[in-house]
């Protein structure tokens, strides 16, 4: 589960064998590149750029995210395309929702767009079903 350096260029490192103060611990946090919130509905997608490979903790990590109630997660290969400031662009090439699709599914930033927004709108109604199972009506 160690991640020596993250894409962001945040060294993990100064922190090994924060668990038991053993400097030879491999366990070491990982990041989240991308999370949004929405009434109590969370979506979380680790992006992955060309060659990247999701490492095994990170895989288990998002596996166990994927289970709990309100959180979607996807792991999103991007194409690695770079901005004039260096950073990496968010432009999706393909996907794989983390507790349903087992194979990595072709997109496009407009697809991967599409799939927010629906996320979104499903999140939003979150705060109207709740309403309306907890209204009481005298």
């Amino acid at each position: 589960m160690a991640l020596r350096k993250s894409h962001l260029g945040i060294d993990f490192e100064p922190i090994r064998g924060f668990i038991d103060g053993d400097p030879n611990d491999t366990r070491l946090p990982v990041d989240l590149d991308l999370v949004m919130e929405r009434r109590k509905q969370f979506f979380v997608a680790e992006t992955k750029q060309p060659r990247e490979q999701v490492l095994k903790g990170q895989e288990i990590m998002l596996s166990n995210l994927a289970k709990l109630p309100g959180i979607t997660v996807y792991i999103v290969a991007l194409s690695g395309a770079k901005a004039d400031n260096g950073a990496n662009l968010f432009e999706p090439v393909k996907y794989k929702k983390i507790g349903s699709d087992k194979e990595y599914i072709d997109t496009t930033t407009s697809q991967f767009k599409n799939i927010m927004q629906s996320w979104w709108r499903v999140a939003s109604e979150n705060k109207q079903l709740q309403s309306k199972g907890t209204s009481s009506t005298g």
